[in-house]
């Protein structure tokens, strides 16, 4: 991915003062929702945007989105790039309570394109987790094999089409 010519010449500092801007601004935007690393915020806000779900309080454990028809979602993201490729989506606590009826994935390229957007209902989940003790949690891995399952909608098109739409559209500063 290539440096845009404006911050080349950035320090170390300027670089952090711009990524703590960056952020500022996407909240101001509403598209991100805390301080933490805006790629799981951007997530919900794009399926949010997608599907007409209504975001949870952000203290709500178990579950980031509710769809029109009531189901709880958990939204898991991640963006792979040449010197990371996991697909492995956040860690999930209490998977066996059943705190969400379905769990959304999106993948992201290094230039943030979207490359993956996957549906998967919780006992899918629950079935493919892997367990890690350490931190008494689950582990999902957002891999393209997801789409041949039984029961996973593949939603890519729809919201690759979403997340271009939502980038071609400028804001105006205030």
């Amino acid at each position: 991915m290539a440096i845009p010519p404006a911050i080349d010449h950035l320090s170390i500092r300027g670089l952090m003062q711009l990524g703590a801007s960056i952020g500022v601004e996407l909240r101001k935007r509403k598209i991100c929702r805390t301080s933490n690393s805006p790629i799981g915020d951007v997530a919900e806000y794009l399926f949010s945007e997608t599907f007409g779900w209504n975001l949870a309080v952000n203290s709500k454990a178990g579950f980031d989105a509710i769809t029109q028809e009531g189901k709880r979602i958990q939204i898991k993201s991640r963006r792979v790039w040449a010197k990371n490729t996991s697909r492995q989506a956040g860690d999930i606590r209490n998977l066996s309570q059943h705190l969400f009826d379905e769990l959304a994935g999106v993948v992201f390229d290094e230039n943030y394109s979207v490359i993956l957007a996957i549906i998967i209902p919780h006992h899918l989940v629950l079935e493919q987790a892997l367990e890690i003790t350490h931190s008494n949690s689950h582990r999902i891995y957002l891999r393209d094999d997801w789409v041949a399952r039984d029961g996973v909608r593949d939603v890519t098109a729809v919201v690759r089409q979403k997340w271009e739409q939502l980038n071609s559209t400028l804001y105006e500063t205030s």
